[in-house]
């Protein structure tokens, strides 16, 4: 028996990321929660060293996936303003109207970044792959 998922459910999921994500934010450490991915770095459990406002524009898809599935594209923001000095080592993707942590992926390789300077978030893929049979 074959497995396999309805696209338009597949994308629901991906077009609540693109239709909801109003920041991406570059973090020190994986931020477990919306509050960590909005309090800056240094203040108590905060994560977060810069940010950038974002739109369903600033995102390709959903569209089919490089294997199966879906996948929906954040496309890189390369003036992230920086305002804590750090090691940015994760993106995060948060619904400020919401207070809403929407994904969270590590950065290809961590980077250093300083106040008052831009940083980049390279383009980020998520893919939501089709059901694989039990094993």
């Amino acid at each position: 028996m074959g497995y396999a998922d309805d696209s338009q459910a597949l994308d629901a999921k991906l077009n609540d990321l693109k239709n909801n994500t109003t920041r991406l934010v570059l973090c020190a450490g994986e931020p477990a929660d919306f509050s960590e991915a909005q309090t800056n770095f240094g203040v108590g459990s905060g994560k977060r060293l810069g940010e950038v406002t974002v739109s369903a524009a600033d995102f390709t898809g959903p569209s089919a996936g490089d294997i199966d599935g879906r996948k929906l594209v954040a496309n890189a923001q390369a003036a992230v303003p920086i305002t804590i000095t750090g090691t940015a080592d994760h993106a995060a993707w948060v619904d400020t109207s919401n207070s809403r942590l929407k994904h969270v992926r590590p950065l290809a390789a961590p980077i250093a970044v300083s106040a008052g300077q831009v940083g980049t978030i390279e383009a980020q893929t998520i893919t939501d792959r089709q059901s694989a049979a039990p094993a």
